[in-house]
């Protein structure tokens, strides 16, 4: 009975023992599932930004606001012309006149009438000639200033199509140049490869069946060839950079040096104070031993070729001037030095990388010569094929170079004598116009003095069509001749008057496009007439003239206030960047940015020049297609995931 129990129960024990199996694997998939939706879970979605490529924000287009009043074009004062009391002025400011239209009469002191001495016949006539002739001669007037305004904008069309030839030939000259001269260097360089490699391999066979005291010779000789060139270098930019002092020095050009970073001569000092110590050091007690020679003239060569190094700040960060130029055909200029110094910085390379080499040698003395003569012989065979390479490289850079300059000579010629051109043509029309214009309004001046001469002294006509603006004087009031007793302003000529600082006068030239708004908020389209080359003597400010476009200028008034809106552009200084406040973070630790490289949020430090408004300067080197987090970069850290918003 317990036998068949046991039996039963091993029956009963099977199925469950299977069931917990089951369950386990079960709950085993389902925790896995669980850990992979929970991994799937927490993963953070990309965040969404804005960018903008570098090249971008190289500049940034503006708008300043200007109050401005509105004036007339123009403008005539009506003046007494005899001594009296003032009678039949009866006009009003604001109203409207006619060229010839009686304004007021001046009776005598005594009381006595004027005598009319004129007929009505021909005063019409005398007024229709008036008219005639001040028509004919604000056409001649708007026909010249449009001249001025088209003239302005071909003349600047020109100019700037020959600045950019001959900035493009200048650019070209200097970019060729170092070019040149990069190319040149690499065949030098690779030249005295060619001949170090042989020269290594060369002694590495007459040595490779000396003993260890020839190998120790040979090795403390070329320690002691390695200071004597490292103390020739530092002699040489003693002599040239005055590279041991702060300040002054023997050479015209001292001061300059490193001007626009003064840390870097502080920084090039100290190198060359410590090369000139390990010098110092060697020669008051020179090793005993070849390895320790080694050492020591290994960490000289070190040294002076971060003397070099700190050199070619200096120069980098040198301007050129009247005592350095930047290139001279006779004398000393920027270029020959950084040209010296890269000189220098190649052979403290060579001189490193070969006490390298024979501290290497020293040290693995018992290393098979065969092996080592053969890896010479690689390197000495390599060295020539990368000279041949070379020596290719700088023939074709040649002719690419004469055939690019030839083309920038005859595009800068062919822009100078279209600008010539341009300038004559233009200065002939303007002339021509100018002269007729002088002429309508010595045409319109005879006739106004005809029809003066018709009316008697007592009675005054309105010179010109207009509007009254001013009026000084009533009926009754005792006048003077001379005396100004009313303005007329035209109406359909208005001009707009506003001043500018200094800062924006590069900015602002004839033919400028404008918006005027009046005081209801109404815009009108306006142009830049003239700007004058003169400040005003108490706001040092310059007075700026425009005028509208179209039949706008029927909504301004004259005598009101109106706001300008210029059109600004402002340029990145070199090496810098306009970026908006926003895309900048600022931290203990300084400011940074974020750009996007591989759908990556990347930081970039930087350092922030001149801020205006929510604009900064942002002083920084990227590529012009780097992509600049501009909006959203507050959501970011460095290495989160991102995407464009679209």
């Amino acid at each position: 009975m317990q036998k068949n129990m046991s039996v039963q129960g091993k029956q009963i024990n099977v199925p469950m023992a299977g069931a917990l199996i089951l369950f386990a694997i079960v709950a085993a998939v389902a925790v896995g599932c669980n850990k992979q939706n929970a991994t799937k879970a927490i993963a953070p979605d990309p965040v969404t930004v804005t960018v903008q490529t570098a090249q971008d924000r190289f500049s940034i287009a503006y708008s300043l606001d200007f109050p401005a009043m509105i004036t007339a074009g123009q403008e005539a004062k009506v003046v007494a012309k005899t001594n009296g009391t003032l009678s039949a002025a009866d006009f009003k400011v604001g109203q409207s006149v006619s060229l010839g239209d009686h304004l007021f009469k001046i009776d005598d002191v005594n009381g006595s009438a004027p005598i009319s001495g004129f007929s009505a016949y021909q005063i019409k006539q005398a007024q229709l000639a008036a008219q005639q002739a001040f028509t004919s001669y604000q056409m001649a007037v708007t026909s010249y200033n449009n001249l001025v305004i088209t003239s302005a904008k071909d003349l600047k069309q020109a100019e700037i199509a020959k600045n950019q030839a001959l900035t493009g030939k200048t650019n070209l000259s200097q970019t060729t140049a170092d070019s040149l001269k990069s190319a040149q260097l690499a065949y030098d360089t690779a030249k005295i490869a060619t001949e170090q490699a042989n020269l290594a391999y060369e002694n590495r066979k007459a040595i490779s069946n000396k003993s260890a005291t020839d190998t120790a010779t040979n090795a403390g000789l070329s320690a002691k060839t390695a200071v004597d060139s490292c103390s020739s270098i530092l002699t040489s930019l003693v002599n040239t950079l005055d590279i041991d002092r702060d300040r002054g020095g023997i050479q015209t050009y001292s001061n300059t040096l490193g001007m626009a970073d003064p840390s870097v001569r502080l920084m090039g000092r100290a190198a060359y104070e410590a090369a000139k110590a390990a010098i110092d050091a060697y020669r008051l007690n020179p090793p005993a031993a070849t390895p320790d020679q080694i050492t020591s003239a290994l960490d000289i060569a070190s040294k002076t070729k971060a003397l070099a190094d700190a050199s070619k700040k200096i120069l980098d960060n040198t301007p050129q001037s009247a005592a350095l130029p930047m290139t001279s055909m006779a004398g000393v200029s920027l270029n020959s030095l950084q040209s010296a110094v890269a000189g220098y910085q190649t052979q403290a390379n060579a001189l490193v990388t070969q006490l390298t080499n024979v501290q290497q040698g020293v040290t693995n003395t018992g290393l098979n010569n065969d092996a080592t003569l053969d890896g010479l012989q690689k390197a000495y065979e390599l060295a020539k094929q990368q000279e041949r390479s070379a020596a290719q490289n700088l023939e074709n850079l040649k002719s690419s170079i004469k055939a690019q300059i030839d083309s920038a000579d005859f595009g800068a010629q062919a822009a100078d004598n279209q600008y010539a051109s341009t300038q004559s043509k233009l200065d002939t029309q303007l002339a021509v116009s100018k002269s007729q214009a002088d002429l309508a309004g010595i045409q319109y001046q005879n006739a106004l003095t005809a029809l003066n001469n018709l009316v008697d002294m007592h009675e005054s006509i309105a010179p010109i069509s207009g509007v009254i603006t001013k009026k000084y004087a009533d009926n009754g009031a005792t006048v003077s001749a001379g005396q100004v007793i009313a303005v007329i302003d035209t109406t359909d000529d208005i001009k707009i008057q506003f001043f500018i600082d200094q800062s924006h006068l590069d900015a602002v030239r004839p033919g400028l496009g404008i918006t005027v708004k009046n005081s209801d908020g109404q815009q009108a389209s306006g142009t830049i007439l003239a700007v004058t080359p003169q400040a005003d003597a108490v706001t040092k400010r310059f007075l700026v003239e425009a005028k509208t476009i179209g039949d706008a200028k029927a909504d301004l008034t004259l005598g009101t206030i109106a706001t300008v809106t210029l059109p600004l552009i402002k340029i990145a200084p070199q090496g810098s960047l306009l970026l908006p406040l926003s895309a900048v973070d600022i931290g203990q630790n300084g400011a940074s940015i974020f750009v996007m490289d591989s759908e990556k949020a990347k930081k970039v430090d930087i350092k922030i020049g001149r801020i205006e408004g929510e604009t900064a300067e942002v002083i920084v080197q990227l590529p012009e297609d780097a992509k600049i987090i501009v909006d959203g970069n507050k959501l970011v850290q460095d290495g989160d995931t991102v995407k464009v918003a679209r």
